[in-house]
C-alpha cells in the first residue's frame, strides 16, 4: 500500500480522536465548573421560619379559643366541673353573649405569635443539635424529646405573665362578654398594672411551675410521636415527602395521647392561676387535694374541650409549619435553579473556542510520526 492512499485514512482516524478527546476535555471542564458552582441546597431563613409559624398560630388561635374558654370555666369552678361541655357553652352564651368565648383573644393573639416562633426555631435548633452530637451522650431518636423540652421551658418562660392574664380574663364572667373580659390591648395593660399593685410583680409569674409541669412533658412527648408518626407518613407517601394529610394526622395523634397525659397538671395550673389561696400549695399537694375533696374525675375537668382545642390545633399548626417551611424551600430551588442556569449560560457564551495550535496537540502523531517509524523509510510506491 502506498503512502499516498494510507495516509489519508489515518489522517481521519486521527481526527476522529481529536474530537474524542476534545469532547472528554469539555466535559471535564464542565464537570469542574458544576462541582465549583454547584450551590448547596436550599434552606430558608430566620424570618421565612417565623413567617411560616405564625401563620398557623393566628389560625389556631382564633379557631380554638372557644374551646379553651370552656375549658377553662370548667377547670377554674368546681361548679362547672361535672358539666358538660354543651352545657358550659350554653351557660356562657346565654349569660354573656356570643362573643365572649373568645374573651382573652387579645392576650393569646399577644402570646402565641411570639411564643410559636420562639418555640418552633428553638425547637429545630435544638434538635439539629443534638441529633449531630455523639449518640452515646443523647441518642439520636431521643433528640426530639430532649429538644421538645427546653424549647418549651424557654416558651413558656418567656410568656408566662401573658399566660396567667389570658386565663383570668377567660375564667371571669363579663356581662359586656367577648373582650371586655380582657378589655382589649388597654385593658390588658390596666388589669396587668392593677395586679402588680394589688400582689406584687411576682403574681405574673403566678403558676408557672404547675405551667411547666404541663407544658415541657407535652412538649417532651408531643415531638417525640410526631416525629416517628411523621417518619411513617414519609415512608408511605408515594412521593417520599410529607404531605399535609401525614402532617394534620401526625399533629393530631401526638398532640391527643400528650394531652391526655398532662391534662391534671393543666388543672392544678388552672386552679393555681385563677385562684390566690390554691397558688401557695405545691403541685403534687394540689393534685391530691383536688382527688381527696372532689374525686379522680375531677383531675380530668375540661378534658373534652381542651382535646377538642388540642388534637386540631397541633394538627393545624404543624401542617401550616411545614406547607410554610416547603413552600419557602421551593421557591429558594426555584431561584437556585434559575440563577444556576443563568451562570451556565454565561459561561457557555463567554467561553473561547478551541486554538488550532491546541486543537493539533489534541492530535495523535501520524503514521510516519510514530517513533516506531522515524528511523525507517516510507515503503516504495
Amino acid at each position: 500500500m502506498s503512502s499516498s492512499t494510507k495516509a489519508p485514512g489515518l489522517r481521519s482516524a486521527s481526527t476522529g480522536a481529536a474530537a474524542a478527546v476534545a469532547a472528554t476535555a469539555a466535559a471535564s471542564s464542565s464537570s469542574s465548573t458544576s462541582s465549583v458552582e454547584k450551590i448547596a441546597p436550599p434552606s430558608i431563613t430566620a424570618s421565612e421560619q417565623a413567617l411560616a409559624a405564625c401563620s398557623g398560630s393566628v389560625i389556631t388561635s382564633v379557631l380554638m379559643t372557644p374551646f379553651d374558654v370552656v375549658k377553662v370555666r370548667q377547670q377554674a369552678w368546681a361548679h362547672n366541673s361535672h358539666n358538660s361541655s354543651f352545657a358550659v357553652v350554653g351557660r356562657v352564651v346565654r349569660a354573656e353573649g356570643v362573643s365572649s368565648l373568645w374573651s382573652g383573644l387579645t392576650p393569646t393573639l399577644l402570646m402565641s405569635v411570639p411564643s410559636t416562633i420562639l418555640y418552633l426555631t428553638a425547637y429545630e435548633a435544638a434538635r439539629d443539635a443534638l441529633a449531630a452530637r455523639d449518640s452515646r451522650v443523647v441518642p439520636a431518636e431521643m433528640a426530639p424529646l430532649a429538644a421538645g423540652g427546653g424549647a418549651r421551658l424557654l416558651a413558656s418562660t418567656a410568656v408566662a405573665p401573658l399566660e396567667l392574664l389570658r386565663t383570668r380574663a377567660q375564667a371571669v364572667a363579663s356581662a359586656g362578654g367577648g373582650e371586655a373580659a380582657g378589655g382589649g390591648f388597654g385593658g390588658l395593660v390596666a388589669h396587668a398594672a392593677s395586679a402588680v399593685r394589688r400582689e406584687g410583680a411576682s403574681v405574673l409569674w403566678r403558676g408557672l411551675v404547675p405551667t411547666l409541669w404541663r407544658d415541657v412533658p407535652f412538649s417532651m412527648m408531643y415531638w417525640l410521636m410526631y416525629e416517628r408518626l411523621k417518619q411513617r407518613a414519609i415512608g408511605v407517601s408515594s412521593g417520599g415527602e410529607l404531605t399535609a394529610a401525614g402532617a394534620l394526622g401526625a399533629g393530631a395523634c401526638a398532640g391527643t395521647l400528650a394531652a391526655l397525659a398532662t391534662t391534671p397538671l393543666d388543672v392544678v395550673k388552672t386552679r393555681q392561676q385563677v385562684d390566690a389561696a390554691a397558688a401557695a400549695e405545691g403541685t403534687a399537694a394540689a393534685l391530691a387535694r383536688i382527688v381527696r375533696t372532689e374525686g379522680p374525675a375531677a383531675l380530668f375537668a375540661g378534658l373534652g374541650p381542651r382535646l377538642a382545642k388540642i388534637a386540631p390545633s397541633c394538627a393545624v399548626m404543624i401542617a401550616s409549619y411545614e406547607a410554610g417551611k416547603r413552600f419557602f424551600a421551593n421557591k429558594r430551588r426555584e431561584e437556585d435553579a434559575t440563577r444556576t442556569l443563568a451562570i451556565a449560560a454565561k459561561r457557555a457564551t463567554a467561553a473561547p473556542a478551541l486554538p488550532a495550535a491546541a486543537a493539533a496537540a489534541a492530535l495523535p502523531p501520524t503514521e510516519y510520526e510514530h517513533p516506531f517509524f522515524l528511523d525507517s523509510k516510507p515503503p516504495a510506491p
